[in-house]
This record gives C-alpha cells, sequence and structure tokens, in this order.
C-alpha cells in the first residue's frame, strides 16, 4: 500500500501531508507519495532510530538559523533521475545535463556539511567529491557549467583566435571548429561520469530521505506529535490523541479541540452514543495514527502504543457510488464485505466503521450489526465500531461519549454498560437552539413511548 493510495482517505492524512516543509519539494513528495506502508516494527524501528538525530536538531533552538539554509540550500536539489539514465545508458550530456549533475553533486556535499553542523551525517558516497572534480576543473566552486578552457588547450586557443578575429568567414569556420571541440569534451565528460550513475542516484535518495525525516521532524514539533512505541501485544494506548485537521478548524472558529485518551484491542471496542457526540472524530484519528504511524511519522497524541497492521479498513462516511449504481447502504456493504472476505488473519487487520448500517431501518441495522461483531471477533479482526444502535453483544467491549454536561459537550469516553444507548439527541439539539416547541413534541412522544 502507497501513500499515494490512502493520502484522500477523509482521516486528515491529506493535511498531515500538505504540512510538511519540504526542501525539495516536488521530487521529496513525489518520492513520499509513492512510498510503502512499512509493515513490520523492524522496519518502523529503523526509520524511527534514523528520525532521531533530525528529532534532537530541530529541537535545539541553536540551529533555527541553520535550518533556513539547509532549506535554501534544498531548493536546488531537482530530480535528475532521467539524466542520470541518459548518461549511463551513454547518451552524450550537454551543457544543462551536465549543470544538473553538478549541482546536485555540489548541493548534496554543501547540505552533508551543514546537516553535520549538527551532528546529523548524512553519509554520502565518497565519490561525489570525483564527480564535483570532473565538472568544476578550475575548483571555482560555483554553481553553473560551461565547457571551461581547461578541458581543452586547443579549445582554448581557438576561443581567443574567434575573439581577435573579425572576418566573418573566418570567425564563423572557428566557430564551427570549437564546436566539434566542445562536443568531444563533453563525449568524454559522459563516459568520465557513467562509472557513478549508481553513485548518483545513490545521493539523490539519501539527500530526499533526509528531507523528507527532517520535515517530519518539523512536523511533529510544530503540531505537538509524539514518537510512537510499537505495541507488541496487539493493544492500543493512546493519551491526549487529537486530529490535527479538526483542531485546526476548531481553532478558526475560535474553539478548542478535546484531547481523547483511548485503550483497546484485545476485543472489539464499540462506541455509543448521539449524533455529534464526537465518535466518528474518535476513529477518524485512530485511523490517521496507524497510517502516520507506517509510514514512520510521529503521531498527533502525547503518549501512543501502536500495533502494526498489513491491512487499514476505514468505512464512514457516504458511501454511495453512482458509478456502481449502488445507495450509501449498498455501497457501505460492499465495503464492510470487504473486511469480512479480507484472506489476511484477523491480527493483521484494523478495520474502523463508523455507524454501520445507519441508513436502513433499526431493527434491520440493529441485527447487521450484532451480526458484524460477532464474525469479525470471531475472525480476531481488531475492530471498532460506532453506533447508535443498542447492541447487546458479550464479545465487545462497550465505551460511551460522556456527552452534554453542564451545557457543554465532554467527548471523554467512559466504559458503558450494557442496555439502552445515551439518549443524547434532544439535549444535542437544545444546546444549538432548535425548536423548543419541536424538541417539546418530541420529548412527548418518547415519554409516551416509554410508558409502554
Amino acid at each position: 500500500m502507497k501513500l499515494k493510495h490512502i493520502i484522500d482517505i477523509p482521516c486528515g492524512l491529506r493535511y498531515c501531508f500538505e504540512n510538511l516543509t519540504l526542501g525539495s519539494s516536488s521530487y521529496s513528495r513525489r518520492y513520499l507519495l509513492d512510498m510503502d506502508m512499512m509493515e513490520s516494527a523492524r522496519q518502523i524501528h529503523q526509520w524511527q532510530e534514523a528520525m532521531q538525530p533530525y528529532r534532537r536538531m530541530v529541537a535545539d533552538n541553536r540551529f533555527s538559523s541553520l535550518l533556513q539554509t539547509i532549506a535554501f540550500r534544498y531548493n536546488t536539489i531537482k530530480d535528475i533521475r532521467e539524466t542520470i539514465a541518459a548518461i549511463a545508458f551513454g547518451r552524450v550530456a550537454d551543457d544543462i545535463e551536465l549543470f544538473e549533475v553538478k549541482n546536485l553533486a555540489m548541493g548534496a556535499l554543501a547540505i552533508q556539511e551543514l546537516l553535520a553542523k549538527a551532528e546529523v551525517n548524512l553519509s554520502l558516497p565518497e565519490g561525489l567529491r570525483q564527480v564535483v572534480d570532473i565538472l568544476d576543473p578550475d575548483a571555482n566552486k560555483i554553481l553553473s557549467f560551461y565547457v571551461y578552457d581547461s578541458y581543452s588547450p586547443q579549445l582554448a586557443a581557438l576561443r581567443t583566435r574567434i575573439k581577435c578575429t573579425a572576418d566573418a568567414e573566418e570567425r564563423q569556420k572557428l566557430i564551427l571548429e570549437s564546436q566539434e571541440i566542445e562536443y568531444a569534451v563533453r563525449q568524454k565528460l559522459t563516459h568520465e561520469l557513467q562509472p557513478f550513475a549508481t553513485l548518483l542516484n545513490d545521493s539523490l535518495e539519501k539527500l530526499v530521505l533526509a528531507d523528507i525525516m527532517l520535515a517530519q521532524a518539523q512536523l511533529s514539533r510544530r503540531m505537538g506529535f509524539c514518537q510512537p512505541e510499537i505495541s507488541e501485544g496487539g493493544e492500543y494506548v493512546l493519551k491526549a490523541m487529537f486530529n490535527p485537521h479538526i483542531r485546526f478548524l476548531l481553532n478558526e472558529k475560535g474553539r478548542e479541540f478535546q484531547k481523547i485518551d483511548l485503550t483497546f484491542g484485545r476485543q472489539p471496542l464499540l462506541i455509543v452514543g448521539a449524533n455529534m457526540g464526537g465518535k466518528t472524530v474518535v476513529l477518524k484519528t485512530l485511523v490517521l495514527i496507524q497510517y502516520l504511524t507506517q509510514f514512520g511519522f510521529d503521531v498527533p497524541a502525547s503518549e501512543a502504543h501502536i500495533p502494526v497492521k498489513k491491512s487499514v479498513f476505514f468505512c464512514a462516511g457516504d458511501a454511495q457510488s453512482e458509478l456502481d449504481g449502488l445507495s450509501s447502504f449498498g455501497a457501505e456493504m460492499k465495503k464492510i464485505d470487504e473486511v469480512i472476505r479480507c484472506p489476511l488473519s484477523g491480527a493483521d487487520i484494523l478495520a474502523c466503521i463508523d455507524e454501520p448500517a445507519r441508513s436502513t431501518n433499526p431493527i434491520e441495522g440493529t441485527a447487521l450489526v450484532s451480526a458484524l461483531i460477532d464474525i469479525l471477533a470471531e475472525k480476531k479482526i481488531t475492530l471498532l465500531i460506532t453506533t447508535h444502535y443498542n447492541i447487546d453483544s458479550d464479545l465487545c467491549v462497550r465505551m460511551k461519549v460522556r456527552g452534554l454536561e453542564n451545557g457543554k459537550m465532554n467527548y471523554a469516553l467512559d466504559v458503558a454498560p450494557r442496555g439502552e444507548v445515551p439518549h443524547e439527541a434532544l439535549n444535542v439539539a437544545r444546546s444549538l437552539g432548535i425548536s423548543d416547541r419541536w424538541l417539546d413534541e418530541a420529548q412527548k412522544i418518547l415519554g409516551k413511548q416509554y410508558a409502554k
């Protein structure tokens, strides 16, 4: 699973991606989007270990100006893989392509020196300095390329004659002769650079990985993320988790995001409560944290223990499919059925399903949700479901949103006893200033139903 395949799942992943301050922005973004999700604790540990010096660098205020200089140098780094491939194949490089190679080699070495000031070791291949020597024979250390006179004494002499020649015909003849020599020089340089093609690609990849890790470390500090720990036992433990995108939207309106604690995993978790109770946000945030962890990011929480999964199923919102001619209910059922039919073992799957069967009648909806919990619990799939149906199952842990307290929503999760789901809809509606007449009439009807 590549990041580009799940970037627009509505959990806040796109928001985190867009807030990365990548230096070599276009190539680094493409590289990150094309990365595969890490599916082992070993891979994640290795990435986290490699990120440590970048975290220390970003956390040290002494390096704030250094970070700006590094970002400036990264702006010169471009994706020149096609140029490198052409040189490896032996096609004679032109001045622009030779400039690109020189720019990469000199820029990479400059970034390596800058990072070393913060005790970050980029470990570029030694041969990169030889590339610079080939393309900068006069050691001018200027980020430009020209077929220098020092490449050919004959070329240097011709150029002097061109400057001194007044006769147009003679001058044109000398220019053509010099161009032939310049081509021969480029041919020779291409031949000299051919053995360095793999080294150049490796250097470019090292630069991009450093750019991504530095950007991830900066994002983590700026947004208050923490480094996740890998949970070997399969249990999720999340302290003060939050969704950065939703927090941003709330802050724009002058409101605060309430952080939530969540622990589950050994049994399916059922979160019950009324609409607008924050249940969907819990699902979105968990999915976001799972993906961030497995793409090497820190996560939005003060503490996080996350098991590694090979597949994440997230079913939320209106899943209507116009192309397939399916209703919301039909598309939702097809999506959930993928979880049931998934050939992976249960321990490898996280399934987060938001109010399944919400669009059908409550009797059938309750039956469908209850059956779904039974089946996925039997398959030992890590499961989190939200619902406002009354699900009476011994196979799951039930939690509820605390709800309205003194006229204000408290989104904290508490263990919910078996029995009726919380009835908060009318209270939530009142807190929104909905017509008293409408709500009072609904309360009367509700009272009559309870009296039966």
